[in-house]
């Protein structure tokens, strides 16, 4: 199935602002005429893997081993297509982990010429990273994520459109963790890129000074936060409690756009 979404950054060079900014959407029960509802909080903690091959390296696809409270998915996501200069649409298979479902999803690897190993036989008993290794994948990123969603309903209130998540992510660098805040929207139920369009506009018409378009996805962000770590250029970007500054996002804006077509 195709996942279509539009993303904002909580960006501003003054911390309180984007907390208060947090708090206020958390709030919210309604984003110009659509009502709210509350959804689940999960807490989730996302490993993702690519192959080996240079061919994985540029196919744009990943794959992504989610543990959310207590249920254990594999997910692959196919290269981004954007919409417009914030909607994004990409290719999803996401299963609970089973020996059937990661034979799902090497199936549908094969299809698209991607090679890596044979599943052992005895898949059913081994957790999934171990699994994935064995196959010929690597990790390359983990992340932790405390996410509240609502539930976006049509201006009627007869049915769902949207989902929206605030998503407090935390990248897992053993010595630079580094925090991350975003507001995530994805089409649901009768939902259609007009509610998208719509619902994304009024947010950033209700917190213009802090909520910004972010066309890069969290695995590609992760991987340019690394990169300013690397050339001793990230700590300046960040605020006491490791989140980032608008000059940050603006570093990262700089680097996503010279090198990337997004992944996830």
């Amino acid at each position: 199935m195709n996942e279509i979404e539009s993303t904002l950054i909580i960006a501003n060079d003054i911390s309180y602002l984007n907390t208060h900014t947090i708090e206020k959407i958390i709030a919210l029960e309604k984003v110009g005429h659509y009502p709210i509802s509350q959804g689940p909080f999960l807490s989730i903690t996302d490993s993702y893997f690519d192959g080996l091959s240079p061919s994985w390296q540029k196919s744009g696809f990943s794959l992504r081993i989610r543990q959310s409270n207590l249920d254990t998915l594999i997910t692959l996501k196919g290269p981004s297509q954007y919409l417009d200069n914030e909607i994004t649409s990409k290719v999803e298979i996401e299963r609970p982990w089973s020996p059937e479902s990661l034979h799902e999803i090497t199936d549908e690897l094969k299809r698209e010429d991607l090679q890596f190993k044979s599943a052992p036989s005895n898949v059913s008993s081994l957790d999934p990273h171990t699994a994935l290794k064995m196959i010929g994948f690597r990790l390359i990123q983990t992340r932790l994520n405390d996410r509240r969603t609502k539930t976006i309903l049509s201006p009627d209130g007869s049915s769902v459109v949207a989902e929206m998540a605030i998503d407090h992510v935390t990248y897992n660098n053993d010595t630079y963790p580094v925090k991350h805040n975003e507001i995530e929207i994805e089409l649901k139920g009768s939902g259609n890129v007009s509610d998208l369009k719509n619902i994304t506009g009024e947010l950033t018409s209700l917190y213009p000074e802090t909520l910004c378009p972010w066309r890069f996805g969290k695995l590609s962000t992760g991987m340019a936060i690394d990169y300013l770590h690397e050339k001793n250029k990230l700590e300046d970007l960040l605020f006491e409690d490791r989140s980032i500054k608008k000059t940050g996002y603006n570093a990262l804006h700089e680097i996503l756009s010279l090198v990337h077509e997004d992944t996830i």
